[in-house]
């Protein structure tokens, strides 16, 4: 929709980092063109792929913060690209929006089940794709931080307890405190002990 693109005003260049790393998958050019120029245009870097199989490639290289999906497709459709990413847990949690000009309900359904965050209906609305895209990189933004923070949790708690107790108590457990019915301990001693030590060898 032109008279859509052309109200949005660019980014200044160079004043700030990339708000975020989106991959557009679509099998028709025009379709990409539509969806990268304005979202360029408000700073984010886009990467383009034409089938599910090129997209999944595309993520494997580099996982976008946010995956903008068309359903149908040659080779892999949308909804199979979005079932395959949720079964790996290394994609799982990318927001995947599906473009769609379908509006039955029993599609959307499947795209739900496939594990879609979102829809986008064709024809597109540009002020739509861009509020939408940018509250799904802010959502992974915020596991991103999550994540991170988390992995910091575990080594520092690694670095103070032994990881048998520590993955324990990432489980739940408070009270650690085991108990052995038939265990016998012998505390022993010797007298000027650290004397003796001082004047003879180990052996």
């Amino acid at each position: 929709m032109p008279s859509e693109i052309t109200e949005l005003k660019p980014m200044p260049t160079g004043s700030m980092r990339s708000p975020g790393f989106v991959l557009v998958v679509d099998d028709e050019e025009q379709n990409r063109t539509l969806l990268r120029d304005p979202l360029e245009a408000r700073g984010y870097e886009i990467a383009e792929a034409e089938n599910g199989v090129q997209a999944l490639q595309k993520i494997a290289e580099r996982p976008p913060d946010v995956i903008l999906l068309d359903l149908m497709m040659p080779k892999l459709d949308g909804f199979e690209v979005c079932r395959r990413l949720r079964r790996d847990t290394k994609t799982a949690h990318i927001p995947i929006l599906m473009i769609t000009a379908l509006s039955d309900r029993k599609e959307r359904l499947m795209g739900i089940e496939a594990g879609a965050n979102d829809f986008l209906n064709k024809p597109i609305d540009i002020q739509d794709v861009i509020l939408r895209v940018g509250n799904a990189v802010h959502a992974k933004h915020l596991h991103d931080q999550l994540q991170l923070e988390q992995g910091k949790s575990e080594q520092l708690l690694l670095n103070i307890l032994p990881k048998p107790i520590a993955e324990r108590m990432k489980k739940g457990e408070i009270n650690i405190a085991d108990s052995y019915a038939e265990v016998t301990v012998l505390v022993a001693d010797l007298v000027g002990f650290t004397a003796l030590s001082a004047h003879i060898g180990p052996e």
